[in-house]
């Protein structure tokens, strides 16, 4: 920083110095330019590092929609658009294969023989296990998918495709969406949701239940519970819902108070006033005029002293150079003030707020949250901000709720280091239910992975995940959602092999299912707090599951209360 801002008075100086050695005539004309220039060059310069970065972003930008332009344009083979107001239906498909490869033989497309028709304003749900082609058959509606062998009809309506886009959300949530967007924004419109949750089935006029890439069974929600025990089934085994209600909080922890907006010059003068803020403010900013008058005095001195003939132009330069010398001191002397001044008051600060803790009431710990205080996270009694990023993430195993796959592999996705064997590798892949998936796979376990997984369906690459976290043995494991677009059946099981495979480890959920974290040791619930037109999220409860649904208003007990009420009118009799 002192040679950025003393730029301005060394250049010029060396550079006078410079033409007066070689001869250079130091012309008021030639003088004044030049220091024209110089100064206007500074800012340029210093935004050189700004704009190699941006040109690197540019050009990288640029590449990718080079790749974009140029990426084979899909097959239409087979795929008709017709507009016709007379006929009733919206979406009309008839294709013996829909796979999203051309090469690959008929044996392994993804979805085989294909009968769908959906009449306008016709809300159709879409339910099946992982895998079972939903997502791919939204694309195909789409005309997303590489090759169909059959015909693709759409007709003059508006068509909705929402894939599972309640899974993440709570059921309270997830229940206003619905019948505020799905059944009554959209009520004149073609909708196709790829749902798990059955207590929004009864609103659809049709359902599919997908299995295998085929559309096993295709009727109304009355029908399904009638007609046959398998589909009961299978739409109990997709069940998964809760809400979240706020409970009153607890009046012994007091709220933080938070100041939002222009708040003046309050804070600033709270500051200065620790240590000694205020002098080393003021000396800070007495070597800064200095510094500014020197450099009027520098140039005023110069612009007198180029027209005297009775100066030379030795003293002329000795003196602007002296002059610059004197800026730039005081100038470090400012720098050093500030930096000092950062010290003190940081000093005093925290040396006041460790005194008040000490000399604090009971009362205060009673009623302050202790991460209020001590504003950090330990592991095993280590502080996590004491040790490197690396080392704090090769000790935990996440799954996040959009789970992340690389351009490869399905081996490489599981196991990147190549630290397993292939017989540990199918153990695990056994253990997520993949197995069947990827052995039915002519190049298995080096079955590719498309950019970010998406030739997988969301279901599939939240398996991978819990793969990859299988065989990493890590000590602490966080689960986001890890399962939230996974059907309830495959997620019991799922949670069975987590418990076993974890069970001395500690594991982190985050979730809305409520049989997810019945049986944790410990349950954390989170709600909502506005304060100053700000909302936070604020921990209104945490102790063991069954020690909160005693408690009546426990937030916890509501969303019990809520999933089983749920689950009970939605019961096959």
């Amino acid at each position: 920083m002192v040679l950025f801002w003393t730029s301005p008075v060394l250049v010029p100086a060396i550079t006078f110095w410079a033409s007066y050695l070689l001869g250079i005539p130091l012309t008021a004309s030639n003088v004044f330019t030049t220091l024209a220039s110089l100064r206007l060059l500074q800012e340029p310069i210093r935004l050189i590092p700004d704009v190699v970065g941006v040109f690197i972003e540019a050009k990288v930008s640029l590449d990718r929609i080079v790749r974009f332009l140029e990426a084979p344009e899909l097959l239409n083979i087979g795929v008709k658009q017709k507009f016709n107001t007379v006929l009733d239906q919206s979406i009309i498909i008839s294709a013996t294969e829909i796979s999203w490869y051309t090469e690959l033989p008929s044996s392994k497309a993804t979805l085989r023989n294909i009968n769908l028709e959906v009449k306008k304003c016709e809300k159709v749900a879409i339910c099946g296990e992982v895998g079972s082609g939903k997502s791919t058959l939204l694309a195909a509606v789409l005309g997303e998918v590489a090759w169909i062998n059959g015909k693709v009809k759409y007709q003059n309506a508006d068509v909705y495709l929402l894939d599972d886009p309640f899974s993440a959300v709570d059921a309270h949530t997830a229940t206003n969406l619905f019948n505020e967007y799905v059944m009554e924004a959209l009520a004149g419109k073609t909708v196709l949701l790829v749902t798990h949750q059955v207590d929004f089935l009864p609103s659809f006029d049709s359902i599919l239940l997908m299995s295998g890439g085929e559309i096993i069974r295709a009727a109304t929600y009355d029908q399904l519970m009638s007609s046959t025990a398998t589909s009961g089934e299978e739409i109990q085994r997709i069940r998964a819902t809760e809400q979240s209600n706020a409970p009153a909080q607890d009046q012994l922890i007091k709220q933080e108070e938070k100041e939002t907006g222009d708040t003046g010059f309050k804070p600033y003068v709270q500051y200065l006033n620790h240590g000694n803020g205020i002098l080393y403010y003021s000396l800070a900013l007495i070597a800064h005029t200095i510094f500014v008058l020197g450099n009027l005095l520098q140039n005023y001195y110069l612009a007198a002293g180029i027209q005297d003939p009775k100066i030379s132009k030795v003293n002329l330069l000795a003196v602007y150079s002296a002059i610059g010398g004197i800026m730039a001191a005081f100038l470090l002397v400012r720098s050093w003030l500030v930096v000092k001044l950062g010290c003190v008051t940081s000093e005093s600060i925290f040396s006041k707020l460790l005194v008040s803790l000490f000399r604090a009431p009971m009362s205060f710990y009673d009623s302050t949250p202790l991460g209020r205080i001590l504003s950090r996270i330990a592991i095993d009694g280590i502080d996590i901000s004491q040790i490197g990023l690396h080392d704090l993430r090769s000790r935990l195993a996440i799954i996040p709720q959009d789970p992340t796959l690389f351009v490869g592999t399905v081996r490489y996705n599981l196991d990147p280091l190549s630290e397993h064997t292939d017989e540990e590798v199918w153990q695990v892949l056994e253990k997520c239910h993949l197995k069947e998936a990827i052995g039915g796979k002519q190049e298995g376990l080096n079955a590719p992975v498309a950019q970010e997984g998406s030739n997988w369906s969301m279901g599939q690459r939240q398996l991978f995940c819990l793969g990859r976290a299988i065989l990493k043995r890590s000590r602490i494991l966080v689960l986001d959602e890890a399962t939230a677009s996974i059907d309830n059946t495959t997620d019991a099981i799922l949670q069975r092999t987590i418990r076993t495979e974890f069970e001395d480890c500690t594991v982190i959920t985050v979730a809305h299912r409520i049989p997810t974290v019945m049986d944790c040791h410990k349950v954390l619930a989170i709600s909502d707090v506005v304060h100053c037109f700000v909302t936070t999220g604020k921990v209104v409860e945490y102790d063991e599951p069954m020690e909160l649904m005693k408690r009546e208003s426990s937030l916890f007990t509501q969303l019990v209360k809520e999933y089983w009420s749920r689950t009970s009118d939605n019961t096959i009799g």
